[in-house]
């Protein structure tokens, strides 16, 4: 977006809003995108981030570690002097290129038809290897895909401890199968970087011998091209779905206890689904905050 098409972006997302907006800083990070901190009132103080997004234009599925569909982040304070403190300093840190740990990012469905006329070099390609877990690659221009993969041009998991980094074309990449990208809120590396990190990685035979389903793997080869560190996408998307079917399943117990055992059985079982919720609720903020962020680690990158 140029500034003006962003500014009026920026109007539509806060006319969604019901509070008074206060002050907006515009900004720029040091590779071009364009970013607004908007500080809002009330029954408190608000401060949201609205970024230039790659990709925006296309389907999204799956926000992670984001407010909502147009706002990256928020944050509340009770007091005004602390809201604007907020809003400047983070204008200051953004502007130069200092970005929190935490991966924000999107998860957006490429056109079942002719997918490369959306991709632009850099960016992570994903399709589904077996169901809610991701082959991820990273996308280099001209049909090409940088990607943990077995020589024998598998994807079945028992080839996959002879795999290593290698460059196949797109339509090896995604076996006929959906294509959909993962996209980095903020843009950490310039595509230039990124390609070259995969290039060096795939002549290094990066991950050759030393593929491990959970902690060295596709994902992690396409997040170090893109954040310089690894990071596996897959986490949050198990873990909510492991929280959908627990509370599931405890709703059942409740029933059939209702059914079979009167009140206050059932009183029993209402508590403990109540209690389930919320151990797996921290569960899953414990993971947003422990697999979600990116780690400096000198023999390989992975998540701690």
């Amino acid at each position: 977006m140029n500034w003006r098409d962003f500014q009026k972006h920026v109007q539509f997302v806060l006319g969604k809003k019901s509070e008074t907006v206060y002050e907006k800083h515009y900004g720029e990070t040091p590779l071009g995108q364009k970013f607004a901190i908007v500080v809002t009132y009330v029954v408190w103080w608000s401060v949201r981030l609205i970024l230039d997004e790659d990709y925006h234009d296309l389907k999204l599925l799956q926000s992670i570690n984001c407010e909502s569909a147009w706002i990256v982040k928020k944050k509340r304070f009770e007091l005004k002097s602390e809201a604007y403190e907020f809003a400047s300093q983070t204008h200051k840190d953004y502007v130069n290129g200092n970005f929190e740990n935490l991966v924000r990012c999107r998860i957006r469905e490429l056109p079942l038809k002719n997918p490369e006329s959306s991709l632009m070099p850099g960016v992570i390609i994903r399709r589904e290897f077996i169901p809610w877990i991701y082959h991820e690659g990273l996308y280099l221009g001209n049909s090409k895909v940088a990607h943990i993969n077995p020589e024998e041009g598998t994807s079945k998991l028992k080839f996959k401890k002879n795999a290593g980094a290698r460059i196949d074309s797109l339509e090896t990449f995604l076996k006929g199968k959906p294509a959909y990208i993962l996209v980095p809120c903020f843009r950490r590396r310039s595509e230039k970087e990124i390609c070259d990190t995969a290039i060096s990685l795939v002549g290094e035979k990066y991950c050759k011998g030393l593929y491990d389903f959970l902690r060295n793997n596709c994902q992690h080869f396409a997040s170090k091209c893109v954040f310089g560190e690894g990071v596996t996408s897959d986490t949050l998307r198990t873990l909510t779905t492991v929280k959908f079917f627990v509370g599931m399943e405890a709703a059942a117990i409740a029933t059939l206890a209702s059914a079979l055992g009167g009140p206050a059985t059932f009183t029993m079982a209402t508590t403990a689904f109540f209690i389930v919720g919320f151990i797996q609720g921290y569960k899953q903020t414990f993971i947003r905050s422990k697999h979600f962020k990116l780690v400096k680690d000198k023999s390989k990158s992975d998540f701690v």
